[in-house]
């Protein structure tokens, strides 16, 4: 079991930018990988963000993501996936967050927007995605 946290990020990148990244190593090309993806709060300051995972450059969400946010809704995420990566060699995983225009900021994990007089959230709800190898 591999488990990474985050706390309070933005980004107003059009281009796919890591918010949370872990590592596991199957113990055969054969095991299969339960990826546990929680957020706190998105919160989107215009248009459209989406949210997705990857293993390596492969984008586990396809095309659209796992999530996209819109106009200034908070939003949860809870998104889990079982990936075949076929090795036995370290695999790593990335939660990639993403503006659909590049002149808005798009916020993980924080309850509003702080630019909008929201305050950061308190502990537990911050981001956690974990990684679970189902064995061969």
């Amino acid at each position: 079991v591999t488990v990474a946290n985050s706390n309070e990020q933005s980004t107003n990148s059009t281009s796919y930018q890591t918010m949370l990244s872990a590592n596991i190593t199957p113990a055969a090309s054969s095991s299969k990988v339960l990826i546990m993806l929680n957020t706190g709060n998105m919160f989107s300051d215009g248009p459209s963000a989406r949210i997705s995972v990857f293993r390596g450059s492969t984008d586990l969400g396809g095309a659209n993501g796992v999530m996209s946010v819109n106009d200034s809704v908070s939003k949860l995420i809870s998104y889990h996936v079982v990936d075949s990566p076929n090795t036995g060699s370290q695999v790593t995983y990335t939660t990639k967050l993403k503006t659909t225009d590049g002149s808005y900021t798009m916020y993980f994990n924080a309850g509003t927007s702080p630019s909008r007089g929201g305050n950061r959230q308190p502990a537990p709800n911050y981001g956690s995605m974990t990684l679970i190898e189902i064995g061969a």
